[in-house]
C-alpha cells in the first residue's frame, strides 16, 4: 500500500531526522509528559479530511548495536496546529509503543537507531477548543476548517523506564488502505483502457471506428442570432455526436469537489474524483449559480487550494470585493474546465427573491449591481409567496432579479467558450417556486423568455446556448406535457429532462424500461422542434439516507446495480442524446464512485462501483474531457 499524502511538506526527508530530543521519564508515574516543544513543520495545502493519518518513525539510539530495553509504554500523541491561529485539533487515537516494538532499524548519520512505526489517524471526533471549553469529543468536520500549518507531537511515559534520546523520522500524512479501512471499500481490478477517439476532418466529426458526423453549421442556428461563432460549433457538434452512437458523460462540480481522498500529485490524486479514476475529467462540466455567489464555491476555496493545483494565479478579493472575486472565481474554474477539453453547464437554484435581503458592506459605484444583495441563500424551494410575478417587469422585486442576472452576465462574458445555461430545470415539478405548485405555464414561459431577452439583448451576452429541462418523472413521456411550458423555439436550444433512478432495488429492468420511455418522448419532441437532444440530470438517488449518512445518492456499499453507468449509456447510445449529466460528489453525497487510495500495484482502493465506472469509461462510446481534447478547438 502507498501512502497518499495530501500535498503535504515537511523539512526533512526520509533517511534524515525531523526532530530529536532527550527525555527521561518516571517510571513510577502512570502519566510523565516531557515538557519540551516537539514541533513538526509539516502542513497540508488544503483543509484535510476525516480520516488523515499522521504516519512516522520512532528512533531510539542502539546503543551497542543492541536495541533498547526499557519497562512500561511510551504513549505518542498527536496534534494538529490548523491556520494561521494555530488552533489546538488532537487525535483521539493514541498509540502506545513498548519495548518489543523497536524491531526496526537505520542508519542516519553514521548512527545506529532501533526504529518503530507508528500510525496516528484523526477520525470521525477529535479534541478541540469550542467556545473558549476544551472538549474531548468533536465532530471532525466542525472543528477542522483550515489547513495543518504544523504538527506537535507528546510523548507520554506510563510508568516507563527509558532515559535517552527520542528521534522522529519521515513523518508523513496519508489517506491509505490500513489508515481508512472501513469495511466497505474495494480493490479495483479493471484498468484504464480507454477505447475512444474523436478527430475532425474538416468540418466531419470522426471516431475511433471510421463512422463520420458531419458538423453542420447551417443547422445550428440558436436562440440568439449573435450567438458566438464558438456557440455556433458547440451546438453544430453536439447534434452531430447526437448522430452518432456516442454520448458525452458530464457532472456537477466535478473539478472541485469529492468524496475521495484529497489531492496528491505523488500518487496521482486530484481534485477531482473522475480524474482519481479515469485520468481524466468528465466530458461537461456543472455548476450551478450557487457557486458563483460564493455557496457551493468562492474566491476563497479558489485561492485555498484550485489555484495552486492548476497553476493559476489567485484572485484579489480585497481590490475585487468579495461578490465579485467569487464570480471571477467560478469563471477561472469553467476556463480550466475548457481548457482540459470539457464543456461547460450552468443551472441556477435561485433564491426566492422576495425573501432576498441587501448584503452589508455595499459600495455603491464601486461594486457590480449584484453585491447589493445577498444571493447566497438557497431557498429555490421556498414557495411562500408569488416569486415569479414579484420579479417580471412591474413587479416589487424586478430590481433584484435583473441584479442576478447581472451575477450570470457577469460570469459569461468571463467564460473563454460557450454555457449549456439551463434556468428554470425541473418546472414541470412542484417543489421550486417556478414549478407548477405556484407558478402557471404561462407565468413560467414568460419568466424564462425574459431571462432570455435580457441576457441576450439588454446585457450583450452571446456565449449561450439555452436549455429546456422538464423533471421526467413528471412529464410521464408525455410530448403534450413537455410542450405545456415550452418557452419557444425562438428561446431553447436544447431540450434534455432530469430523471433519477430514486431507491434502487434488486431489478433494475422496470425502471430502466421508464428511462427509455422518457427519452424517446424527450427526443420526438426536440425533432419536433429541430433542437439538440440530451438527458440533463441523472443518477441514483435514496430518498432515505443510509444509516448514519446525511444524505446518501449512491450508496456506500450494498448498491445493487454496480454497472449503472453502462446501462446508462447502452440506452442513450441508441439515442440522438448528446450528454447526460450526474450530479455531484462530497464527503455525504456522491453520485459517481470514488477513490480512498492507490495501491503500490496502481490499483485503486475505494467505492464498490469504482470497476463498473471503468468499464463505463474503456466503452469506446463514452465521451470525456480527454477525448475531446483533439477537437476542443471548436469550443473557442
Amino acid at each position: 500500500m502507498a501512502a497518499v499524502c495530501p500535498n503535504t511538506s515537511v523539512e526533512a526527508a526520509k533517511g534524515e531526522i525531523s526532530a530529536s530530543y532527550r527525555v527521561g521519564f518516571n517510571r513510577d508515574s502512570t502519566w510523565d509528559s516531557d515538557d519540551d516543544e516537539w514541533n513538526l513543520n509539516l502542513t497540508t495545502s488544503e483543509t484535510p479530511r476525516q480520516g488523515i493519518t499522521l504516519i512516522m518513525n520512532v528512533l531510539l539510539p542502539a546503543s551497542g548495536g543492541m536495541k533498547p530495553s526499557f519497562d512500561g509504554r511510551i504513549q505518542v500523541l498527536a496534534v494538529l496546529l490548523l491556520g494561521s491561529s494555530q488552533e489546538w485539533v488532537q487525535s483521539n487515537s493514541v498509540a502506545e509503543l513498548v519495548s518489543d516494538d523497536f524491531s526496526g532499524t537505520v542508519t542516519i548519520g553514521g548512527k545506529l537507531y532501533s526504529s518503530a512505526a507508528v500510525s496516528i489517524p484523526f477520525s470521525d471526533t477529535v479534541g478541540a477548543n469550542v467556545n473558549g471549553h476544551w472538549e474531548g469529543s468533536v465532530p471532525f468536520d466542525q472543528a477542522v476548517k483550515q489547513p495543518v500549518g504544523k504538527v506537535k507531537i507528546l510523548f507520554v511515559g506510563r510508568r516507563c523506564s527509558y532515559a535517552g534520546e527520542i528521534a522522529i523520522e519521515d513523518p508523513c500524512f496519508t489517506y491509505d488502505q490500513g489508515s481508512v479501512s472501513d469495511g466497505y471499500s474495494v480493490n479495483s481490478t479493471v484498468r484504464r483502457s480507454d477505447g475512444t477517439s474523436l478527430s475532425l476532418s474538416g468540418l466531419t466529426l470522426v471516431t475511433e471506428s471510421g463512422g463520420q458526423s458531419p458538423i453542420d453549421l447551417n443547422r445550428a442556428s440558436l436562440a440568439d442570432p449573435q450567438a458566438t461563432a464558438a456557440a455556433v460549433r458547440t451546438y453544430a457538434y453536439l447534434r452531430a455526436l447526437g448522430s452518432t452512437d456516442h454520448v458525452i458523460f458530464g457532472m456537477q462540480d466535478e473539478l472541485w469537489s469529492k468524496a475521495g481522498a484529497a489531492p496528491d500529485s505523488q500518487n496521482g490524486l486530484t481534485g477531482s474524483d473522475v480524474e482519481d479514476m479515469t485520468g481524466s475529467n468528465a466530458g461537461i462540466m456543472g455548476m450551478d449559480a450557487l457557486s458563483l455567489t460564493g455557496q457551493e464555491f468562492s474566491a476563497e476555496q479558489y485561492n485555498g487550494g484550485f489555484a495552486a493545483r492548476n497553476g493559476l494565479p489567485a484572485i484579489d478579493v480585497s481590490r475585487l470585493g468579495t461578490a465579485a472575486a467569487n464570480v471571477k472565481a467560478a469563471a477561472q474554474v469553467a476556463n480550466a474546465a475548457i481548457d482540459r477539453g470539457a464543456l461547460v453547464t450552468l443551472s441556477c437554484h435561485m433564491p426566492n427573491f422576495t425573501r432576498v435581503s441587501e448584503a452589508s458592506g455595499y459600495r455603491p459605484g464601486r461594486d457590480p449591481s449584484y453585491a447589493k444583495y445577498d444571493f447566497a441563500a438557497s431557498s429555490a424551494k421556498d414557495r411562500s409567496s408569488d416569486a415569479v410575478r414579484q420579479i417580471l417587469p412591474g413587479g416589487a422585486c424586478n430590481g433584484k432579479f435583473n441584479a442576478y442576472l447581472d451575477m450570470i452576465a457577469d460570469y459569461a462574458k468571463q467564460v473563454n467558450g460557450p454555457i449549456l445555461f439551463r434556468p428554470f430545470h425541473e418546472g414541470t415539478g412542484d417543489w421550486f417556486w417556478w414549478g407548477t405548485s405556484v407558478c402557471d405555464a404561462s407565468a413560467y414561459r414568460e419568466l424564462f423568455q425574459y431571462t432570455v431577452e435580457y441576457l441576450r439583448d439588454t446585457k450583450q451576452v452571446h456565449n449561450l446556448i439555452y436549455v429546456y429541462s422538464p423533471d421526467g418523472d413528471n412529464t410521464l413521456a408525455s410530448i403534450a406535457v413537455y410542450d405545456q411550458r415550452y418557452p419557444g423555439d425562438a428561446y431553447v436550444d436544447v431540450i434534455g429532462f432530469d430523471m433519477y433512478y430514486k431507491d434502487p432495488g434488486t431489478d433494475s429492468g422496470p425502471w430502466f424500461s421508464k428511462f427509455a420511455a422518457e427519452v424517446a418522448a424527450a427526443q420526438q419532441f426536440a425533432a419536433q422542434h429541430g433542437k439538440v437532444f440530451a438527458v440533463t440530470e441523472t443518477g441514483i438517488m435514496r430518498t432515505v439516507p443510509a444509516q448514519g449518512d446525511i444524505a446518501t445518492a449512491l450508496g456506500r456499499s450494498g448498491n445493487p446495480e454496480k454497472q449503472w453507468f453502462e446501462k446508462v449509456l447502452n440506452v442513450l447510445s441508441d439515442s440522438e442524446a448528446s450528454y447526460f449529466l450526474t450530479w455531484t460528489n462530497n464527503k455525504e453525497l456522491f453520485h459517481v464512485p470514488y477513490v480512498k487510495a492507490v495501491n503500490g500495484d496502481g490499483s485503486l482502493y475505494g467505492h464498490e462501483m469504482i470497476d463498473g465506472f471503468m468499464k463505463f469509461f474503456n466503452d469506446r462510446r463514452s465521451v470525456f474531457a480527454v477525448n475531446q481534447r483533439q477537437i476542443s478547438g471548436i469550443f473557442r
